[in-house]
């Protein structure tokens, strides 16, 4: 599978550098492949839900929704006997009734939140919305943005952090006024071999491609500046 080589360098990586992280997995995975998501928790990492089929939660009916949340959880923790407690939507795309269907389900936080415009994929909530499911019981810990002439700029993973050079995410990060930084990866993002890209659109072939030579070297950079700077990793289960 060609998950296993993307996969087996960033727990090497975190091995090495005593990183604990955690896993938003596919439940999909679960009962098709539970050697990856077995493989993933031995190494001492958590493993959170990602859905069970990799679809938009913003674009599908309360049935979909409820099998993509329920369903994930359920087949999650038959492979690791560990109760599953965060949860990520595909592409960020969160919305309110998707955190009422966490809370009504048993999690008790949410990843799923990216401030940023120009992404029709992302959902959206209002920080009124995250207090009000907060003092229900569910915290959101959404990924950290910077700012540029007045706007929420990416940076902190995936396509963006392969493009933007280092010294600018560095700098990002060192003017974050937040107590935790929370930075996203998926295997793919050092998966750098080619793919048959026949049929992809320009659009997708760019991204499939762009940075992914360099993100490896680059990716063990950014760990030992977080080493050597002092940053403690957690995983986000002991910051609920």
């Amino acid at each position: 599978m060609r998950l296993n080589e993307p996969l087996g360098f960033l727990l090497d990586k975190f091995d090495y550098f005593g990183v604990k992280a955690t896993f938003f997995v596919l439940g999909w995975f679960a009962e098709n492949h539970p050697e990856v998501v077995e493989k993933i928790h031995e190494r001492g990492h958590e493993i959170a839900s990602h859905g069970m089929t990799h679809v938009p939660n913003n674009r599908i009916d309360n049935a979909a929704l409820e099998y993509e949340i329920a369903q994930s959880k359920r087949a999650l923790e038959s492979v690791t006997g560990e109760e599953v407690i965060g949860y990520r939507a595909t592409s960020y795309s969160v919305s309110p009734l998707v955190l009422e269907k966490l809370i009504q389900y048993g999690y008790k936080y949410d990843s799923s939140f990216f401030p940023v415009k120009g992404n029709g994929l992302y959902g959206e909530l209002t920080y009124s919305d995250i207090e009000q499911f907060r003092k229900k019981g569910l915290e959101e810990f959404s990924i950290q943005t910077g700012r540029f002439l007045g706007m929420n700029v990416p940076f902190a993973g995936g396509t963006y952090f392969r493009v933007l050079p280092l010294w600018l995410i560095k700098k990002q990060v060192s003017h974050l006024q937040s107590d935790s930084l929370i930075m996203y990866f998926h295997p793919y993002d050092f998966d750098v071999r080619k793919h048959n890209s026949q049929n992809y659109s320009l659009k997708r072939l760019l991204k499939s491609r762009l940075g992914k030579k360099r993100n490896p070297k680059k990716f063990v950079k950014l760990l030992e500046w977080f080493r050597d700077s002092g940053y403690k990793f957690e995983s986000m289960r002991n910051l609920v």
